[in-house]
């Protein structure tokens, strides 16, 4: 099933004899049998996993499902770039499960939203995901209704349709109204746009906390 896998993929890496903490990272690289990912952090200070006699459980998330590899090892870690990664060896597939959850990117990102008259109004993204989004915007909308909306990743401009699914007021002055919607529709095309910009964003998160974290070390 390493073959379903994408570079950008969201894995989670937890200890085969304990699945309760539970440490979020990115695929860099896929080879035949073998992963590279970005080490994790946490506290702004890179995790040290062991690599000696120790079993990891490895959960990859992308479109088609999440995949569960058992009994994984670190094989080695290294640093490339000035970034540190861990080569994960020994991927024993055991299941896919329908996809329920999404990777959700805290942002802030413009946007233009329909109005029933076809006119554009600017909203802001605040919090994305493939699956849907959390918006602040001035034009007051009814929960249920669809609506279409463009905006540009990357300077790449896509379309989407969405259903609002609730709203609040918004205490933030600029914005009167919080929006959360569901994603009904986007072109492929467009949703890949839409998935390497959250995937690169996280990315580029992990690599500038990385270069932090390489700062203090050279002090």
């Amino acid at each position: 099933m390493i073959e379903n896998l994408k570079r950008g993929n969201k894995i989670t890496l937890s200890f085969e004899n304990n699945h309760k903490k539970v440490y979020t990272s990115y695929i860099e690289e896929i080879y035949e049998k073998q992963l590279l990912i970005y080490n994790p952090i946490e506290n702004k200070k890179l995790v040290n996993f062991p690599t000696e006699n120790v079993f990891y459980m490895l959960r990859v998330y992308n479109e088609t499902g999440i995949y569960t590899f058992h009994n994984a090892v670190i094989k080695r870690k290294f640093s490339k770039d000035k970034y540190q990664f861990l080569f994960i060896d020994e991927l024993n597939y055991v299941a896919q499960e329908q996809r329920r959850e999404f990777y959700r990117l805290d942002c802030m990102v413009p946007f233009l939203i329909k109005d029933k008259n076809e006119e554009t109004y600017q909203a802001i993204i605040k919090d994305l995901s493939e699956g849907g989004l959390l918006f602040v915007s001035n034009l007051e909308m009814l929960v249920n209704e669809e609506r279409e909306c463009s905006v540009s990743f990357n300077n790449e401009r896509i379309t989407m349709l969405i259903k609002l699914l609730d709203r609040h007021n918004h205490t933030t002055p600029g914005c009167k109204y919080e929006y959360r919607a569901k994603l009904l529709f986007v072109d492929e095309n467009d949703k890949n746009i839409l998935l390497n910009f959250i995937f690169e964003s996280q990315r580029n998160y992990i690599r500038k906390n990385q270069n932090l974290i390489a700062q203090e070390y050279d002090k």
